[in-house]
């Protein structure tokens, strides 16, 4: 694992240092061309396999790697996962009563005070 991110990082790092002069040649309509990486990590660039995968994107002066897992979670127990109410078809039909709020009450100001479950990021490495 360990040589694939060396191979991976050494594959992307010489670009990053030093960009083109004139934007890259296309030979289609469907190019994607990148003149430089993403400034936030929501829209970095995703690459992976769907189990294991890394976001590439520029964290101020840094082209940062951030590494995760699919199967990275926080687990907590939290009281109303188990609750009856945990279904797409209630959710549904409070929202076709007008009774959202009930649904916000029941799920989204809980996790406002305890985030769980929740995505754990495997880590980061910066260059």
């Amino acid at each position: 694992m360990l040589v694939l991110l060396i191979l991976f990082v050494g594959m992307i790092l010489p670009p990053a240092l030093s960009p083109p002069a004139s934007p890259p040649k296309t030979s289609g309509v469907h190019d994607l061309v990148f003149p430089d990486f993403a400034r936030t990590w929501d829209e970095a660039l995703p690459l992976g396999n769907g189990l294991v995968g890394a976001l590439v994107w520029r964290n101020g002066p840094f082209l940062r790697l951030s590494l995760d897992r699919a199967d990275l979670w926080d687990l907590r127990p939290m009281p109303n996962i188990g609750a009856p109410e945990w279904s797409f078809a209630w959710v549904a039909r409070k929202w076709a009563e007008d009774r959202y709020d009930l649904v916000q009450k029941m799920f989204d100001a809980p996790y406002e005070e305890s985030p769980a479950p929740t995505k754990i990021p495997a880590g980061a490495i910066e260059f």
